[in-house]
Order: structure tokens, then C-alpha cells, then sequence
């Protein structure tokens, strides 16, 4: 079929034939178009039963295709690119060490990262050495399934992984329950029972295990295998040896008619385990939260207006990535915002819950930005895209938080490489235990290894700090603090200083104004109307607030706007808007007014307005603190912390500010590098230094702090050097970043404490034979719930609010 080659040759580059016409179809609609669906497509069509699949769907080449990798790869430079995928199959620590190994080998691998809390892993490769599809085939060769990240997608599969794991926990619980009633029963009569009914309840028990083991138990067999290929040992290496053990060894008793049965074991094992990992997929999902939900609010189709042939136009949907900078869109109410762009009607009503946690609908007027995932709650908008689905304002946030989600702080990685030679002493102490026993001519040595195997499993040491930070970077996002970097929550628990840059930061980027002065007869009116008009191109605070008051559009000519002020033309007249220093010395001044007594105080920013070389008015503005700031600095003072100002403003625009907050220590017109010079200074003395600032302006000085958080929110967060973004207007979640950093610091300690203290007991008596194989299943059980359910209690956000 001509048209099913050319479609193979667009994805492969060679021709491969279509079985049908209908799974041409199925292609395009799939490919072609770039459906976001395609994932789930992909996997229900390679899995439909007695159907010929095309070879392509189910061939990882297709990852491969440059309008495919648009969505999900990144280029570094022009030959690095890298990516996040999804990784399924990862039972434990050892799997990321395994994954990371593998893939180093490859040519043009240049980096391998697998966080095993969030089962990401970030990839970095030369695009002219390796492929995508390639990188994927060898993750499989070894046993793991990986698809690249996407948010809503990646909901999908934890849903499924969800159901998976429900599925193997439902069947070995209600087989398990017969196992353990019939192995009750034997354990009551001690020895008393018929011998027909014993042989009869043995291999009943044998028959209810078998399930358990071939379907329940089967991911640890699998990751076992792929541990031992690798020679690496991990968490499911002693967890398989000791339910193969304990099953053979009861197959065998049972066949023989005589010796002990631990099929009760092996199943109550297998199930509180899968218990155990249930209940940390859950954690896992929660905690991610924060991550999915924003990307699934974007639509799949937007409305984009088209040009006939007649001169006119028309609306056609269209799939959300086709769309580019320059299309003119159309949001109805109740609908999505598809990209970033710009208002092109007059104003709309528009909810950003999802993106800066504001739960008020905000008011846009023409020719702000609207970001995509946003919601239109009041009229129909029509929007021109400035920037593409991949490169907008929610698209970045979500690499960010995959960043963080994905990187190992240093917490992390220590416990992984504790956990990881753990295994192999348990291995050790497994073998020496059981020849200990078998030389004493004990007839309980396998039971006695058995049991050593399972209750000194490293399993909780292993989750005791990946499960707490997933947790907590989970309730921070979900609060609108969004950790950029995984070492966000640990420093912030150590920081001993927090430094505060003022304007944008401690106040808020709106100013009020507070009088207007006015000289040569000019009227209120006239003042206002005409400093709208010139400052309609500038961005600033004091243009953003003349324009909305402006009761008159005028129309300005000739404009030029500089730093400090705006020149222009109306009605043949030349004017000029700006601080006293510009209209000084761009008009050419005759006459400067005196400075009215009362309103020269601290804080108060002041605007000229001239015409033809005399002063016609004066603007008095103030800043208001930004909401939240008071409760922030109280509840820092509070806990101890050293808080300080660091501004590059002007001495009398910073004291009211810090007299305000009560804040002793402040400093002024510091340049950024000043600012960079005092943190390092902190830092040089002990300090751990936790600055909070604009990300805009104070970028040197965020990355210099040893955390830092960048407050509020722009369409170009990348270059944010900050490791959390704040991106509502209120301070106080900050507050809530503080105290659940301390909370998380607290909880890892408990973890591993715990973890430490469980394998320090429970090893010498089961080493003794004090611990039964049963008895050893429930505690090694308990001990991973317990780190689990006690890392969910960062999830809970509204106990620090």
C-alpha cells in the first residue's frame, strides 16, 4: 500500500508494509497528527488480542521522529540533547543503580540519572552517537519498560501501575488467607491431626501458594534475575532467595509427607511486601500531584482562525501543537487557555488557580499575557500565541519540577550506597547462618536462613529518605512553592540566615498613588491622560498604574523610552514623564516646584510631568508591603533565624520598609554584585544563607545563597537561578516551605533510626532461631510500612497552613 509506506518512510526513514487499510487509519490519526493520546493508542493496539499489528506501533524507532521528540527532548547545545522517562519495573534501589550502569556503557551517554521515588530517569546523550529509540531497546533488554515523560501521561501510568499493584495484592491477600487458615489449623493440632488430612491440607496449601508465587511474587523474581545478570544485587535478591527457598523447601516436605510446610510464610511475605510497596506507589502518586495536574488542564484542540481565499476567515480546530507563535486563537468561557499569548480584546476574567495558587479570578486586560492552562471564567478571549505549548510558562514549570523531582540530594545517595552494600551482607550472613546451623546438625538451619533472609531485608533503609522528599516536594508544589532542585527542602531545613531583596520581594510590584500636585494650570485629568499616553509602551510599576488610570486615551508620538522616563509629542507639544533627574535633563527645565513638606516622607517615589520645559505635574507614589510579609519575618524571628535586607535601593526607600517588618539588619544601594559579596560573607562566617528575591533582577545573588527562592512568577522561568519558585502574590506559603523542611529533616531521622534499630535487633535473633520465617515476614513487612506511612504525614499540607 503506497499511502502506509510513505507514512513508515516519514517515521523510520524505510518502508515498512501496513496489514490493512484501517490500521493505515489508525496511523495517521495517531502520528500524523500528533496526538497526545498516542502512548495509551500505542500500548491498546500492541496488546489487542488476534490482531495484526503494524510493525511500527510497537517499535520503539518511532520515539525517534523529530515532530514526536518536539514535545519531550531538549537540545542542550547542537549536539547534547536530553530527556525524562518514565520508568516501569523498578522495585528498589539497586534497579536505579542497574538502570544508571547500563546505560554508561552506551555510546553517547553522557549522563544517567534514576530517581527511584518518582521512577524518572534524566538522560543525557550526543544525538549523532545514540538514539532515543535505542537508549529505550537496552532499558528493555534488561528488563524495564520506559516511555518518555509527560505529565498527563504520566498520570495515566501510574493509574495503571495503580491497578497492577492492586490487582497482585488482591490475589495474594485472598489466597493467602486460605493458606494461612488451613496452616492454623495444622499449627493447633501439633502433630495430632490425621495423617490423611494433614497430606490433604499440605497440598491444598500448595495448590492456594502457587498463584501467589507465579503472579503475586513474580516482580520480585524478575527484578532478582535482572540484579543477578547485572551482578549487582539489589533489595529483591534476598527477598526471592528466601520465598524460593521457603516454597522449594515445602514443595519438597510436601512430596516427601514429612518435615516442616512454609507455604502460610511465603504467602503472608508476599503479601504484606506488596502491601508495603502499595502503599508507597499511593505516597508516590500523591506526591507527584503537584507535577501532573497542571499539564493536564492544557486542551488537546484549539480553536485557530483561518484565512479564506474570499478575504475573510473562519475558526478550525486544530491539535494544540500545531499551533505557533503568530496564530490567532479562540478561548470560549469555561475553556482552557491553550499557549501563552497575548489578550487581543479588551479584558476577560481568567482563573490561574493551577499556576500561581491564587483560588480570586483575576482580571486581564488587552495586551497582557495570558498563560496556557489557565481557565477563562468570564468573556470569550481571543489570544495571538506568543510562544509555543513547549516553551510556555507551564511547560517550564514542569521541567523544572521533573528536574527536582528527579535529582538525588545527598541524603539520598547516602542512603542508596548503605543500602546497596547492606544487600550483599545480608547475602553473607544468610550463607554463614545457614552453614552455622547446618554443622551444629540442626534440623531448623533452612527455616533459621530463611527467616535471616527476609527480616534483615534492607527495604526500609532503602525508602526511609526518597519516600520523605517525595513527599515533600509533592506538598510544596501542591502549595504554589515549587522546588526547582531536590536539594531545596534539605538546605532550607539547615538554613541559619534568610536575606530578602525589597522591591518585587517584600513589596509588591503595584504602586499606589498617593497625590498629584499640579502647577500651570493643568488639570487632574489632563496629568493622567497625558502620562498614560506616554508611558502606553513602557513596563514598569509607575507606567502599569498611570495606564489604569487614565480616564482618556490620547494618542503620543515620536516616543522614546529610557530607563528612568518617557519623552513624546501630543498635539505638536513636546512632554516628558519620568524621575525628577530624566525630565531635568531631557526638558530642558525653566522652573522646578519645591518638594510639598507633606508628602516628602521616607518611601514615596516622585514623578514629574513637564510640557515645553515647564513642570505641570508631580506624581506621588508609594509601595505596599506584598501579603504575607509581616507573618514571614514573625514566624523566621521566631524560629531563631538572622533576617536582613539586601536592596539596591535608596536609603530612604529601604528604612520604612525594614522599620515596618521590624527588620534590624538592612543595607542599600547595593548593586548585584554587592549583593553576591555580602551573601559570600555570610557564608565565609557559617552561615547557611537562604536568599528570597526577584527572580528577575537578583539572579547572581539567588545562586550564590545556599537555597534560594525566586518570588513571583514571568513567562521565562528557565533562567531562574533559584531552587523553588514562588508563584503566587502571598509570602505566607513560604512560611510553609520553613516549617515542612524542618518536618521532613525530622522524619528522616526517624526513618532511618528506625530502620537502623530494626536490623540491629532483629538480625542476632534471627540468626539465634528465635524468629520464625512467619514472624520474620510480618517484621521486615512493618518495618517498610512504617517508613511509608510516616513520610505520608508531609502530605498533608493543611496542618502547617
Amino acid at each position: 500500500m503506497p499511502s502506509g509506506v510513505e507514512i513508515t518512510t516519514t517515521i523510520f526513514d524505510q518502508p515498512r508494509p501496513m496489514c490493512c487499510a484501517g490500521c493505515r487509519a489508525v496511523a495517521e490519526t495517531i502520528i500524523a497528527s500528533g496526538h497526545s493520546d498516542f502512548y495509551r493508542h500505542r500500548t491498546e493496539l500492541s496488546r489487542t488480542a488476534n490482531t495484526l499489528v503494524p510493525e511500527f506501533l510497537v517499535d520503539n524507532r518511532v520515539f525517534d521522529n523529530p515532530s514526536l521528540q518536539r514535545r519531550f527532548v531538549d537540545e542542550l547545545d547542537d549536539s547534547i540533547v536530553e530527556t525524562m522517562l518514565s520508568i516501569d519495573g523498578i522495585t528498589c534501589s539497586a534497579c536505579g543503580w542497574l538502570i544508571e550502569q547500563q546505560l554508561s556503557k552506551m555510546p553517547g551517554v553522557s549522563f544517567a540519572s534514576l530517581n527511584f521515588a518518582t521512577h524518572l530517569l534524566h538522560v543525557k546523550w550526543h544525538k549523532y552517537q545514540s538514539k532515543l529509540s535505542t537508549i529505550i531497546d537496552q532499558l528493555a533488554s534488561i528488563g524495564f519498560d520506559a516511555v518518555p515523560f509527560q505529565a498527563n501521561e504520566q498520570a495515566a501510568r501510574l493509574q495503571k501501575q495503580y491497578a497492577v499493584s492492586l490487582r497482585r495484592l488482591v490475589v495474594a491477600g485472598i489466597f493467602g488467607m486460605q493458606a494461612m487458615m488451613l496452616a492454623v489449623a495444622m499449627y493447633l493440632a501439633d502433630g495430632a491431626m490425621d495423617a490423611r488430612y494433614e497430606t490433604l491440607f499440605r497440598w491444598t496449601s500448595l495448590a492456594l501458594c502457587i498463584p501467589i508465587l507465579l503472579y503475586s511474587a513474580a516482580p520480585f523474581f524478575r527484578a532478582a534475575a535482572n540484579q543477578i545478570a547485572a551482578r549487582y544485587p539489589g533489595m529483591d535478591t534476598p527477598v526471592s532467595v528466601g520465598i524460593g527457598l521457603a516454597f522449594s523447601a515445602s514443595v519438597w516436605h510436601t512430596w516427601q509427607g514429612s518435615g516442616d510446610v512454609y507455604f502460610d510464610s511465603v504467602a503472608m511475605f508476599t503479601f504484606l511486601l506488596l502491601l508495603a510497596r502499595h502503599i508507597e506507589l499511593v505516597t508516590r502518586r500523591k506526591s507527584q500531584t503537584g507535577l501532573l495536574n497542571p499539564t493536564g488542564s492544557v486542551p488537546e484542540v484549539a480553536s485557530r482562525r483561518e484565512d479564506t481565499d474570499a478575504g475573510g476567515s473562519s475558526w478550525q480546530s486544530v491539535p494544540v501543537f500545531e499551533l505557533c507563535v503568530g496564530d490567532h486563537v479562540r478561548v470560549l468561557r469555561g475553556q482552557a487557555v491553550p499557549c501563552d499569548g497575548v489578550l487581543i480584546n479588551a479584558s476577560t476574567c481568567v482563573d490561574e488557580a493551577l499556576l500561581t495558587g491564587e483560588s480570586n479570578p483575576v482580571v486581564r486586560s488587552g495586551g497582557e499575557t495570558l498563560l496556557a492552562g489557565s481557565v477563562i471564567v468570564g468573556e470569550t478571549a481571543q489570544i495571538k500565541v506568543s510562544a509555543e505549548l513547549k516553551d510556555s510558562y507551564l511547560s517550564q514549570l514542569q521541567r523544572l519540577l521533573a528536574r527536582a523531582q528527579n535529582e538525588k540530594p545527598p541524603a539520598v545517595q547516602l542512603a542508596d550506597r548503605v543500602a546497596g552494600k547492606f544487600v550483599f551482607a545480608v547475602l553473607l550472613i544468610g550463607a554463614a547462618v545457614a552453614l552455622y546451623w547446618l554443622h551444629s546438625g540442626s534440623n531448623d538451619w533452612l527455616a533459621i536462613c530463611i527467616a535471616t533472609l527476609i527480616v534483615t531485608c534492607p527495604c526500609a533503609l532503602s525508602l526511609a529518605t526518597p519516600t520523605v522528599m517525595a513527599a515533600a516536594n509533592g506538598a510544596l508544589s501542591n502549595s504554589g512553592v515549587l522546588p526547582t532542585r531536590s536539594r531545596t527542602v534539605e538546605t532550607l531545613a539547615r538554613a541559619t540566615h534568610v536575606v530578602f531583596d525589597k522591591t518585587g520581594t517584600l513589596t509588591s510590584n503595584e504602586l499606589q498613588l498617593e497625590h498629584i500636585e499640579l502647577f500651570n494650570n493643568c488639570s487632574r485629568d489632563e496629568a493622567l491622560n497625558v502620562a498614560a499616553a506616554l508611558e502606553q509602551h513602557a513596563l514598569h510599576p509607575v507606567a502599569r498604574t498611570l495606564q489604569s488610570l487614565a480616564c482618556k486615551q490620547i494618542a503620543a508620538t515620536n516616543i522614546a523610552v529610557k530607563n528612568t522616563g518617557v519623552r513624546g509629542e501630543i498635539h505638536g507639544e513636546t512632554w516628558c514623564v519620568g524621575s525628577p533627574d530624566f525630565v531635568a535633563s531631557n526638558a530642558g527645565l525653566s522652573w522646578v516646584p519645591g518638594s510639598s513638606n507633606s508628602l516628602s516622607e521616607l518611601g514615596t517615589t516622585k514623578v514629574l510631568l513637564a510640557r515645553s520645559g515647564v513642570v505641570v505635574a508631580r506624581f506621588y507614589f508609594s509601595q505596599k508591603l506584598r501579603q504575607g510579609s509581616e507573618a514571614l519575618i514573625a514566624a523566621l524571628v521566631h524560629s531563631g533565624k538572622q533576617v536582613s535586607i539586601l536592596s539596591g535601593d535608596c536609603a530612604e526607600a529601604v528604612a520604612p520598609v525594614a522599620a515596618e517588618l521590624k527588620i534590624k539588619s538592612w543595607q542599600s544601594n547595593l548593586a548585584p554584585r554587592d549583593k553576591q559579596s555580602e551573601i559570600t560573607l555570610l557564608q565565609s562566617h557559617g552561615a547557611v544563607v537562604a536568599m528570597i528575591g526577584d527572580g528577575s533582577n537578583d539572579s547572581l545573588s539567588l545562586a550564590a545563597a545556599d537555597v534560594s527562592i525566586a518570588v513571583g512568577s514571568g513567562t521565562d522561568i528557565v533562567r531562574i537561578s533559584a531552587d523553588a519558585i514562588l508563584t503566587g502574590d502571598s509570602l505566607k506559603n513560604v512560611i510553609l516551605a520553613f516549617s515542612l523542611s524542618d518536618q521532613a529533616r525530622c522524619i528522616i531521622r526517624q526513618n532511618i533510626a528506625w530502620a537502623i534499630a530494626y536490623n540491629t535487633l532483629a538480625l542476632p535473633l534471627a540468626a539465634a532461631g528465635f524468629v520464625a520465617p512467619w514472624m520474620a515476614a510480618i517484621g521486615m513487612s512493618l518495618s517498610s510500612l512504617l517508613v511509608v506511612v510516616n513520610s505520608t504525614r508531609l502530605l498533608r499540607v493543611n496542618r502547617w497552613s
